[in-house]
């Protein structure tokens, strides 16, 4: 079973409970509707960072889920990375289908033809048997 990301502008929303969440960018793109998917995105998040803002219990969560990490920096001190699926500031733009052009029926397609390497003969190879020529 993979892991699912949440769908969010902020780390803020990403770790909120009811924000939506997919597993690959494909679901992320058809459950952000008009909005662009920017990244798959990784926040770092101090633990002062989250008492901050009272998100231990968002962390906890999230860490359950899979979203969250939990690692310690080079001081000891403990650190968060949030991944989720950033959305874009733009909105997603409608595809274009492109027509392909209808091959010609009234001859079938050809095959490029190949053509033969052309050997490569030294033109001093004759002077290897030079000796044995001369006898």
């Amino acid at each position: 079973m993979g892991h699912s990301y949440p769908i969010a502008e902020t780390v803020i929303g990403a770790l909120n409970a009811s924000a939506p969440r997919a597993a690959t960018r494909y679901d992320a793109e058809a459950l952000a509707g008009d909005r662009a998917i920017a990244a798959l995105h990784t926040q770092w998040l101090s633990r002062a960072e989250v008492e901050q803002h009272s998100l231990l219990d968002e962390i906890n969560a999230g860490s359950e889920r899979g979203f969250v990490q939990v690692y310690e920096d080079a001081d000891g001190e403990t650190v968060f990375a949030v991944t989720y699926w950033k959305l874009g500031s733009t909105v997603r733009p409608k595809s274009k289908q492109v027509k392909k052009a209808k091959p010609r029926l009234d001859k079938p397609p050809s095959k490029p033809k190949r053509r033969k390497r052309k050997r490569y003969v030294d033109p001093n190879q004759l002077d290897l048997f030079q000796d044995w020529l001369s006898d």
